[in-house]
């Protein structure tokens, strides 16, 4: 049986409180860490961004993942790496939102993020 399944997805989630906990130093590790982990999940195709208070990343969804898991893991992975940095500021608020993405939306997505 042959599948092709290509959802890519805009997530959004903030800091709790919508402290500005992400500086220059903290997107340093932070957005390359939250890439990484969405690639060792199974999305192929990953941007990250965002500002002081909330996260944007863009990602493919893997073909088996619900949305809510890649964002648990993401969340997960990122608050695990901020706590052994020493970043007891970047906590997750509950929640996240998630917008679809057509195919020829991507690269104007893609720069927003």
């Amino acid at each position: 049986m042959t599948r092709y399944v290509s959802v890519h997805v805009h997530l959004v989630w903030a800091v709790k409180g919508r402290a500005p906990a992400i500086d220059e130093s903290v997107r340093q590790w932070l957005w390359p860490a939250l890439a990484e982990k969405a690639r060792a999940v199974g999305s192929g195709h990953v941007v990250v961004g965002g500002v002081a208070d909330h996260i944007h990343v863009l990602a493919e969804l893997p073909a088996a993942m619900p949305v809510s898991e890649l964002v648990r893991r993401l969340k997960g992975a990122s608050s695990r790496l901020a706590s052994h940095r020493g970043v007891p500021d970047l906590r997750w608020q509950d929640g996240y939102a998630v917008f679809s993405v057509s195919p020829r939306d991507l690269a104007s997505v893609a720069a927003y993020v």
